[in-house]
């Protein structure tokens, strides 16, 4: 039999809506945050990189639960952009009560027009629920490989492994895919071989880790944050080859004779023969 206890409470308590607890659309994971977030003042601004260092979730692992939450309508989130109209991050709302955004922003039911402009509704529905990246990796340039079919023929090497190792399908046509792949060789120097050790690095560590496993792809290895240090382990881990010009050290075994049956029954055959001579001589 269970037994649940409570410790009643005049100060410090979160007072939280049961039917987020109760609904069985939202992971656990996904319910924690949610009153993780309710219990924050009013004001308080939502940042996904401080909500993954408050946690063992990591960056990705907390920009999945966001998702989440948005599209069950308990997280709204708008961009913010600067004097220049550049974008400069969200600014997200979180309600104890699943709510349709689209309405409550002016989408009609069939989200065919926002406010009477049909223009504004493909704008709304156009924005990506998938966490913001940062400024680097925005901005990181998508290098051309002069020879496409080369370039292709690459990545389709490094993405057959992945899937390989994996057991995952993942494509080499992928937009996002190509752009990491063609950074870490023209921005880095990676080579077929750096690829295919972070591959077999992470996965070693990573493949049998039900948590961990999602993230052996693409955009989590090959990402310029990530790569450097990925690579720089795997270098690590591999045993160090032999210094070239070194002669292995020889150890001298001294070589002592065996004796056979043969051997020794000569050997006393010998001795017998010498002492019967001396006797002779004494006699």
């Amino acid at each position: 039999m269970s037994k649940i206890t409570r410790q009643k409470r005049k100060d410090n308590f979160t007072v939280v809506n049961n039917d987020i607890l109760q609904n069985s659309k939202l992971s656990w994971a996904a319910k924690g945050m949610l009153v993780y977030l309710l219990h924050l003042p009013d004001n308080w601004q939502i940042n996904v990189a401080d909500l993954s260092n408050r946690s063992r979730n990591g960056r990705d692992g907390t920009a999945c639960i966001i998702k989440e939450l948005m599209t069950e309508g308990y997280i709204s989130r708008a961009k913010i952009k600067n004097e220049k109209s550049q974008f400069k991050g969200y600014d997200y709302t979180v309600t104890d009560e699943p709510v349709n955004w689209k309405a409550v922003n002016g989408l009609s039911e069939d989200g065919s027009s926002v406010n009477g402009n049909p223009e504004a509704s493909k704008d709304y529905q156009k924005e990506e629920l998938s966490e913001e990246r940062t400024k680097e990796e925005k901005k990181e340039p998508q290098p051309q490989i002069e020879k496409p079919n080369k370039q292709l023929q690459f990545v389709s090497e490094v993405v057959a492994y992945l899937n390989q190792k994996t057991n995952q399908q993942f494509k080499e046509t992928t937009k996002e895919t190509i752009q990491f792949i063609n950074s870490r060789v023209k921005l880095d120097g990676w080579e077929l071989e750096d690829f295919k050790a972070v591959i077999d690095f992470k996965t070693n560590e990573w493949l049998k880790d039900d948590k961990m496993r999602q993230y052996l792809c693409p955009s989590t290895l090959f990402r310029a944050s990530n790569a450097e240090k990925y690579l720089l382990a795997a270098r690590a881990s591999k045993p160090k080859p032999p210094v070239k010009g070194t002669p292995p050290t020889k150890v001298h075994v001294e070589e002592r004779p065996v004796l056979t049956q043969h051997d020794i029954e000569y050997s006393q055959a010998a001795f017998a023969s010498v002492e019967a001579m001396f006797k002779q001589m004494g006699a």
